[in-house]
Parts: C-alpha cells; sequence; structure tokens
C-alpha cells in the first residue's frame, strides 16, 4: 500500500471521527511537509502522518525540529490541533506512539477488498486554537497550485 493509497482511504472514510471541511495531500503548512491535513467542521487542524514501512516510522524519530515542536509545545500556534499517525494493518510497529499523537490504522474488511480507517489511539487536543484566516489563505493558495 502506498502514501496515495492511504490518502484516498483518509478521504473516504473520515477518520478520527470528525467530519473534514477539507483534506489536503502533501501540503507545507508547518515547518515541514504535511502527509495529509484535514480541517474539522470545527475548525481544528487535524495532520496525518502516513507510515508505509516500520523502516519510515523509525526514521521519523531523526526529524528532531518536529519531534522537538510536539514534545514542547511551546508554540501551540505552530502546530495542528491534532497529530495522527497511520499504518496499514500489516505493519509490525512494536514501539510506543509518542504522547502528543494518536494512532490510525488502515484495516481491510472481511471481502479483502474495501479498506477502513480504525482509531486505535485517539489522539489529544494539543491546543484550542482554531485555524486562523491566514492559514486558510495559505491553504487555498497551495491547493490552487497543485490544481
Amino acid at each position: 500500500m502506498t502514501e496515495k493509497d492511504v490518502q484516498k482511504i483518509i478521504r473516504n472514510c473520515e477518520p478520527g471521527s470528525l467530519a473534514y471541511q477539507i483534506l489536503v495531500p502533501n501540503v507545507f503548512l508547518y515547518e515541514w511537509e504535511s502527509d495529509m491535513i484535514g480541517v474539522s467542521v470545527e475548525d481544528m487542524i487535524v495532520e496525518f502522518e502516513i507510515k508505509c514501512s516500520r523502516f519510515d516510522y523509525l526514521a521519523e524519530a531523526k526529524k528532531l525540529k518536529k519531534r522537538q515542536a510536539f514534545e514542547r509545545l511551546a508554540e501551540p500556534e505552530k502546530l495542528p490541533n491534532m497529530f495522527y499517525y497511520v499504518f496499514s494493518d500489516d505493519m509490525d510497529i512494536d514501539e510506543e506512539i509518542p504522547e502528543y499523537a494518536g494512532l490510525i490504522v488502515i484495516e481491510k474488511r472481511s471481502n479483502n477488498l474495501q479498506r477502513y480507517t480504525k482509531i486505535v489511539k485517539r489522539a489529544p487536543v494539543l491546543h484550542n486554537s482554531p485555524i486562523k484566516p491566514e492559514q486558510w489563505k495559505e491553504l487555498a493558495i497551495k491547493i490552487y497550485h497543485k490544481l
């Protein structure tokens, strides 16, 4: 399963039991590229970090700037409201998910053709500030350029 496959599943499943106004793949809204950003109907930003292999997940720990930003929570306006790792169900991850993150697993239905999202660990709310108008504008401009 590729990152694009997972992005499509996320778009079709509304993970996290939130309804999204918009879901944007591969976008820089913060100081790093997000695999997918969602803005809920409550104007909360949810970031989805898609991991397609164990190696990919372990490499995430080397991104010090990003990890430190989440661990310190010193500047919440520079972070999403919630952050999820997204794994496929065939990944074997023994490492503990960081406190600041939730975990969504992509699972197969019994017919083995359809896939769905299952929240294994709900992401904590990192801050309650809704998306700012300038962030909406930035997302709109980036979507425009993608099209």
